[in-house]
């Protein structure tokens, strides 16, 4: 996403823990996102902005923060996220 003359975008951020591969995706500990921004697409470095969102923040969710997704509405920009939620389901 293109904002305030930078380019922006918000990643999830894949640790890999000591854990056995489950069903339940368990050795995804993906706890947080990031808003990282670049001045052009071919800077070879992101400027990272510190963490945004964190799963702690995010009364419903249980644990894994996957994929974010951003839109942008009339000026107005939106976050979509999707968290394991209580039941172990996705949001």
């Amino acid at each position: 996403m293109y904002l305030t003359g930078k380019y922006t975008f918000i990643p999830h951020m894949i640790l890999m823990p000591e854990m056995l591969f489950d069903d339940l995706g368990s050795h995804f500990a993906m706890e947080d996102y990031h808003v990282l921004s670049m001045n052009s697409p071919e800077d070879k470095e992101a400027a990272d902005h510190g963490i945004a969102l964190h799963v702690k923040d995010v009364p419903w969710a249980v644990r894994q923060m996957w994929a974010p997704d951003a839109a942008e509405k009339d000026g107005r920009f939106i976050s979509i996220f999707q968290p394991r939620i209580m039941k172990e389901y996705f949001a």
